[in-house]
Parts: structure tokens; C-alpha cells; sequence
């Protein structure tokens, strides 16, 4: 068997271990623990070991500059991309309510620009948030996963073709945000146009037909997950930008989410040697898990509970790390800590060491931890700018 697990483990590592603060499960509030290596999906795994570790960041030095595409230095080139984007896609963004000003900040956001010239913040935080909101809605829309949910109900023999009038409009291409200038760009770009193609070939698919083409999927996912973590060729090693490092995990995380939703009843897909070690659904017993979790999060919302406005995701990625650490903490220690019962303690316990099976959820831990550096960044550059400002020492450039 490759060594898919252990270069997977590496490739984490160097993205999340001592640089970033924890988000929880879904990005909501951040806690004060330091980001330590996701597991990988099995247990199968030898540690990563220095001689594992070859770090790829030579790319912008290595490869010719490409002359065609975005600038991101340039405001022409950022207007033209932002206007040939909107103009191919309208449909899309019309559908999707994202307007130009939406396109810039995907651009900015992907580029870590987050200054003009001037030095003054390109963007709000509420705006930078919606600008990686949209590039995910863009890299898995929510008519694909409606699409495919339709497909397999049709199939099921629960409703009936007619009754399934979605039609996919064609989908923006992220690639093309990419200014392949700077260093991880060229690889960014290919990898995230590799998905692009993949998702294309299935919409098209969806909209002609009502199918959809699991194997190729699931060849795709076979490919992100294992070949080209052995090649060293994910593009997470390549770059120390943040868009483009959550950009790539992206389009991981939403390769999974896709190939799970295809294939529902499916829970691991055929990594390499037979081995099914690639888990894109889960069992049975984890979906009693994932009701009792989602009953919990509507008792906390409650204003009458005893939990009120507890945040079940901040608890659940607590527990999680705790078990990416090596060790599952007891009911009482999680009731003790956060002030609820063994019950519901238990039920967290459970429903975060699931979670650690997943393969999407080592990405959903890079884009949690993505998103919070890009906010730390973003706020160090608003607090820096009005300390300048009450100074007298700069004067804010509105001009993006």
C-alpha cells in the first residue's frame, strides 16, 4: 500500500500545526487552542517523521512568469477579469445575488490583497466574509447538491422526472482569480481548474440527463486523496498564501462532499490495493449520532433551556482535538468543563470522534483555520489604519 495516510498527515501538518487559532466545526466562534494535525480518516497510520517532510516552494522562481490572466498588482487587469467573469457567468451570479463589487473581493480575498496602494483596507470584515462565503457556494452551488438530490429521489422512485425542473446554470471558474504571478499560484490554479473540469463534466451530465458519473468521481477523489498526496502534488506545500491554501482545500472538501452525495448509501470508496480507506458518508449508527446532535443544537436554541445559546460546534471541536491528540476525554470532564450534563456530553463525545473519521473534515478544519488567519490579518490592518488616521498620519484611499 502507498504511503497515503503518513504524507497526508505531513501535508496537514504544515498547514494548520502552531500558525493558527481553532475555529469550531462550521467556522463560528474561535477558542484560544493552538491548531494541531487533523488525523486521517483511518487508524492505519505511521507517524510522520522529518525524513518524511519535503517542502515544495520554489514554484514562482521556478516557472516563467505567465503574462496572460490576472494581475493582481494591477487595477486594469483586477477590473477585467471582475467584468469578462460577470459577463460569462451572469446567469449564475444573477441566480446566485453576487454582483461585480462580490467578484472583486473573491479576488482580493483568494490573492491575501487585502491593502490598496494607500495601505487602507481593500474590504470590511462582513465583506471579506461574504467574498469566501460565495467562493464556496461557486465551488459546490447549491443547485448542483439540490440536482443530485433530486436524481437520486428520481431513482428511488419517489417523485417523478417532470417533477425535477432544476437546469444548472454554468458555473463561474475560480481559476481565473488566481494571479499565477505569485509563488503556489501556477500549481493553485491547476489543481482548482482540475475540479472545475470534474464539476463541469458532471453538471452537464445532470442537466442533459438526470445522471451523473460515480465512477469518474470517485476516480477523481482517489486522485486528490491519495495519488497526489504520494506525488507531493496537492498544492499544499507549494504556497504560503492563505486564499489560494483555502481555495485548494476547498475543492477538496466539496470533491467529497459531491462523491457522498452521489452515492448515499456508500461509505467508503476504494482507496488503493482494495483497501477501502477513503470514508465519504456515514454509518448508520453515526447518523443516529448526527440526529442526536442536530436535536441537541435546537434545544440550545431555546430560550427557555437550561443551554441556551451554547455552542455545540466550539464543544464539538474542542473534543475533536483532544482526540486528534491521542486521547478521548471523559463525559465528566466535558460536563464539568462547559457546564452540561453527562448526557449531552456523551453525546458531543460521540458525534467528535465521528466527525475525525470523516475525510472532508481534516479540509473543513484547514478552511475554519483559513478563515480565522485572514480575519486576524484583516483586523490588524483596520486597527493599524485607525491608529494612523487619528495620528494624522494617513489619509484612507478609497479607490480599490
Amino acid at each position: 500500500m502507498e504511503k497515503r495516510n503518513k504524507v497526508n498527515k505531513k501535508l496537514i501538518s504544515m498547514i494548520l500545526a502552531g500558525m493558527l487559532t481553532f475555529a469550531p466545526v462550521g467556522c463560528g466562534k474561535a477558542n484560544t487552542k493552538t491548531a494541531d494535525t487533523p488525523a486521517p480518516a483511518t487508524q492505519t497510520t505511521t507517524e510522520a517523521t522529518t525524513e518524511d517532510i519535503e517542502v515544495v516552494t520554489t514554484e514562482a522562481t521556478t516557472e516563467e512568469v505567465v503574462t496572460d490572466g490576472l494581475d493582481i498588482t494591477n487595477n486594469a487587469s483586477i477590473e477585467k477579469v471582475v467584468d469578462e467573469s460577470y459577463e460569462k457567468y451572469q446567469e449564475f451570479y444573477e441566480e446566485t445575488g453576487i454582483d461585480k463589487d462580490q467578484i472583486r473581493n473573491m479576488i482580493f480575498f483568494i490573492n491575501d490583497k487585502y491593502t490598496d496602494e494607500a495601505g487602507s483596507p481593500v474590504f470590511t470584515e462582513d465583506e471579506m466574509a461574504l467574498a469566501y462565503c460565495n467562493v464556496e457556494r461557486i465551488m459546490l452551488p447549491y443547485k448542483v447538491s439540490q440536482k443530485i438530490d433530486n436524481i437520486n429521489t428520481i431513482n428511488n422512485g419517489d417523485i417523478k422526472p417532470e417533477d425535477d425542473g432544476i437546469i444548472i446554470p454554468e458555473i463561474p471558474k475560480i481559476s481565473d482569480f488566481i494571479d499565477q504571478n505569485i509563488s503556489g499560484g501556477k500549481i493553485t490554479a491547476r489543481k482548482t481548474k482540475e475540479w472545475e473540469d470534474e464539476l463541469e463534466k458532471q453538471r452537464k451530465l445532470m442537466n442533459e440527463s438526470r445522471t451523473f458519473d460515480i465512477d469518474s468521481i470517485n476516480a477523481f477523489i482517489k486522485k486528490n486523496e491519495v495519488t497526489d498526496f504520494n506525488n507531493d502534488d496537492t498544492g499544499l506545500s507549494s504556497s504560503t498564501v492563505n486564499g489560494f491554501l483555502f481555495v485548494i482545500s476547498d475543492q477538496h472538501k466539496y470533491a467529497l462532499r459531491m462523491a457522498g452525495a452521489m452515492q448515499p448509501q456508500v461509505i467508503y470508496i476504494e482507496g488503493n490495493d482494495g483497501i477501502d480507506e477513503i470514508k465519504i458518508n456515514a454509518s448508520n449508527e453515526e447518523r443516529k449520532i448526527e440526529d442526536l446532535i442536530e436535536n441537541l443544537k435546537e434545544e440550545v436554541q431555546k430560550e427557555d433551556s437550561v443551554i441556551y445559546g451554547f455552542d455545540i460546534n466550539k464543544v464539538a471541536e474542542d473534543v475533536s482535538t483532544s482526540y486528534y491528540e491521542g486521547r478521548t476525554p471523559e463525559a465528566e470532564e466535558i460536563a464539568a468543563e462547559y457546564g452540561l450534563s453527562i448526557e449531552h456530553s456523551n453525546i458531543i463525545i460521540d458525534y467528535a470522534i465521528f466527525l475525525s473519521t470523516m475525510e472532508y473534515y481534516q479540509y473543513e478544519r484547514i478552511d475554519c483555520n483559513r478563515k480565522r488567519q485572514a480575519h486576524d490579518k484583516l483586523n490588524e490592518i483596520i486597527t493599524n489604519n485607525k491608529t494612523s488616521s487619528l495620528n494624522g498620519t494617513r489619509k484612507l484611499v478609497l479607490n480599490a
